[in-house]
Order: structure tokens, then sequence, then C-alpha cells
């Protein structure tokens, strides 16, 4: 792991993001157990992440010393995760969090789906048609996020049948853009 890639902010909302696998590294006589605890019993703290100073003062390290031991927490969490022949980081929830605006009418709903929808399908919420004027929606975009062991998944719908062409047209426009913009910067007048 190179050290002046990752911030120690970044690795420590990796620690806390991930706490009962981090946890696990707990016992396993390892240096870093202090500092482990210590990340640990900020997590949801709404104060900002101690300096590395700091955690070298408390714990009476060398100064480096406390970024050196979040580097290895770190390096030893990332194994756990990629390990393919004995997961152990393993997602128990799934949320699903579904999105429907219509016009001026919205409407949010939490609920465990057992298949989720992918963009471009049609759902039917009859249920819906009081609350926002329609039943019949497309998925618009779909949105993963990881939270430790909870899986959230942001569905957005949209009144109406998805438009293949259209989708298409704008992903091709925001690719060409894209290509100007890279070929501006190799060229130098960026």
């Amino acid at each position: 792991m190179n050290d002046g890639t990752i911030q120690v902010r970044e690795v420590l909302n990796a620690i806390a993001n991930l706490d009962n696998l981090s946890s696990s590294l707990l016992g396993k006589g390892k240096t870093y157990d202090t500092v482990l605890k210590e990340v640990l019993a900020h997590k949801g703290s709404l104060e900002r992440w101690p300096k590395m100073k700091d955690f070298d003062e408390k714990f009476k390290l060398k100064p480096g010393n406390a970024r050196k031991l979040l580097d290895q927490i770190y390096k030893d969490l990332m194994e756990l995760v990629c390990d393919y022949d004995n997961p152990k980081y393993i997602i128990k929830n799934v949320v699903h969090h579904i999105y429907v605006q219509y016009f001026d009418r919205s409407f949010n709903i939490m609920c465990k789906l057992p298949v989720t929808p992918s963009i471009g399908d049609w759902v039917d919420f009859p249920f819906l048609h009081a609350a926002v004027g329609s039943s019949y929606f497309h998925v618009s975009r779909v949105h993963h996020e990881f939270d430790g062991e909870t899986q959230t998944i942001t569905i957005w719908l949209e009144r109406g049948q998805f438009n293949f062409y259209k989708r298409f047209n704008e992903d091709k426009l925001e690719y060409e853009k894209e290509e100007r913009w890279r070929k501006q910067i190799k060229m130098g007048n960026i």
C-alpha cells in the first residue's frame, strides 16, 4: 500500500464503515488494538476525526506511528474483504429506497424487494396513484450504497415508458463531451 495515495480521513472512514469486520481484528496480538478501538469508538460521532498527532500523543507513540498503525489496520481489513476463498465481508441487510416523482408530487418508500428492478424496467404500484397521480413508472436510475453490513439500493422512478433512444443519445453526448475535454488536455489547451 502506498502511504501517499490514501488520505488519513479515507482510511479512518473505511475502518469505521466496516466496524463489525474491523472489530474482528481486535485481540489478535497486533500492536494496533488501542488505535483500532479508538477509531471504532469514534464511529457515529459528529466530531471531526482527530489528527494523527493527537493519536500519537494519546497513545504515547513516536511521531508518525499512528499513521503506520492505521495503514496496517487498513491493509489487514482489506485482506479480510478480499478473501475470496473464505469471505468475511458479507452483506446481511438489503434495503430498497424507492423515490417516485410525478410533476410536483413525490413519494418515498423504504422496503425490501425480492428482486431489484433495473434501469428501463416498468413497475406498477397501484397504491401510489392516490399519492402522486400515477401508478405506472419506469426505473430511471439505480444507486447502490454499502455501509458496513447493509446495502441500500436507491431506485428513482419516473412516469411513463423508458425511452432507450433518448438515453442512448444522452449517454452519447456525455461521452463525446468527455472525449473533447480529454483531447483539449492532451493538446495542452487546458
